[in-house]
């Protein structure tokens, strides 16, 4: 017959066992869930078609760039640089009076007369364009970006949509494809400069 005091020995002994099992688990539980959390946005990523990321990426750039004009009170500006597939967000340049001209002005786009910019060392958003990803139509302020680049003496692949202190922007017509598949278009409303985002048949 076994003593009182050996079975309360017995007892403890299985006691710390038992929580030392529970501190295990739940180190395991801890370590899982923190690799759901890593590996759950790359996941999304990946499942996403490149034009819906690109699409987003577009929009979080207008977005981006509306609200560091409206905060800082400078005007801000969205570089497409359609050969290098970057999307970009930066101080909008000044215009020196001999580089300036009326296309420069109105239709955002580098070919005619560039513009002085004065670079970030590091960009205030930046974003890589799928490589499967093309533009179908680029219109900023009325004009075809496309058709202007064709003429462009210096073969310049940059366009910009300016968005200013008031909150106000450039006009935008942007059809984002991917062989000719499904188009999602995104349009900038000039009186808020929020981008609006559909899907073209």
């Amino acid at each position: 017959m076994r003593s009182g005091h050996q079975n309360q020995r017995e007892r403890l002994q299985w006691t710390a066992q038992r929580g030392f099992t529970l501190i295990e688990l739940m180190v395991a539980i801890a370590i899982a869930s923190m690799m759901l959390l890593i590996a759950i946005p790359s996941i999304r990523g990946v499942q996403k078609p490149p034009q819906v990321r690109a699409t987003e990426d577009f929009v979080k750039g207008c977005r981006e760039a509306r609200a560091r004009s409206i905060l800082t009170g400078q005007p801000m500006q969205l570089v497409i640089d359609s050969a290098g597939g970057m999307l970009r967000v930066e101080k909008a340049p000044n215009l020196l009076p001999s580089e300036a001209s009326p296309e420069s002005s109105e239709s955002g786009y580098s070919g005619y007369g560039a513009p002085r910019v004065e670079r970030e060392t590091k960009p205030l958003f930046s974003a890589h364009l799928p490589d499967e990803v093309a533009f179908r139509r680029l219109v900023i302020n009325l004009h075809n970006v496309f058709d202007a680049r064709e003429q462009a003496d210096n073969g310049t692949t940059m366009a910009f949509v300016r968005f200013y202190p008031n909150g106000t922007s450039d006009d935008l017509l942007a059809e984002i494809m991917v062989d000719q598949s499904e188009v999602f278009r995104i349009t900038l409303d000039v009186i808020v400069g929020e981008p609006t985002v559909a899907a073209v048949p």
